[in-house]
């Protein structure tokens, strides 16, 4: 029996993200959301902002978490815009991060980001795991994206045989075992 893999997602692109459009928040909604989401920004202290599309509150937790896996600006810089936030939180996010993400933010985030997700902005590794765990793609799916379209997706040394990885790790090992600063 032989299984062949389908390919999906492959024709993503930033232009066809709706993560990449303004949605200008309710003022209620952004009362709620304990921080002013500033829609009209699109740079802060020249660093690029995503867009204000469906932004998440900010709790001491949630700005913690901004804050880990975002380094352009403060933690409504990133929370203004769900599909990266959770798009960060994949990719860099430690395991506790993840949790807090998959008990406090509800189900609709999570398949927006899926919807939005585009190669280079995310992982395709990440993208995989949760378009399987929310049901989005099969498991005899996989996503037709770049090799080397994010950082995560880039497997450094992928081409050493065995061997020739174990000699540079015992090289690496002996070179810091040598070096008085080690």
């Amino acid at each position: 029996m032989t299984t062949t893999l389908t390919p999906v997602f492959g024709d993503r692109t930033r232009e066809g993200s709706a993560a990449f459009t303004m949605r200008h928040p309710r003022k209620e909604l952004a009362q709620t959301l304990g921080y002013d989401p500033r829609p009209a920004v699109r740079t802060f202290r020249g660093n690029w902002l995503p867009p204000c599309y469906y932004p998440l509150p900010m709790t001491e937790i949630s700005a913690r978490i901004a804050l880990r896996v975002w380094w352009n600006g403060p933690a409504w810089t990133i929370l203004r815009n769900s599909s990266f936030f959770l798009w960060r939180v994949w990719d860099y996010g430690a395991p506790e991060h993840m949790d807090y993400a998959l008990g406090e933010l509800p189900r609709e985030p999570w398949l927006r980001a899926i919807d939005d997700a585009v190669p280079g902005e995310v992982s395709r590794g990440a993208t995989t795991l949760w378009a399987l765990r929310f049901d989005k793609i099969e498991p005899l799916e996989y996503i037709d994206w770049p090799d080397a379209a994010h950082l995560r997706d880039y497997r450094p040394m992928a081409k050493l045989t065995k061997a020739q990885f174990l000699d540079r790790v015992r090289y690496c090992n002996a070179q810091s075992q040598a070096s008085p600063h080690a």
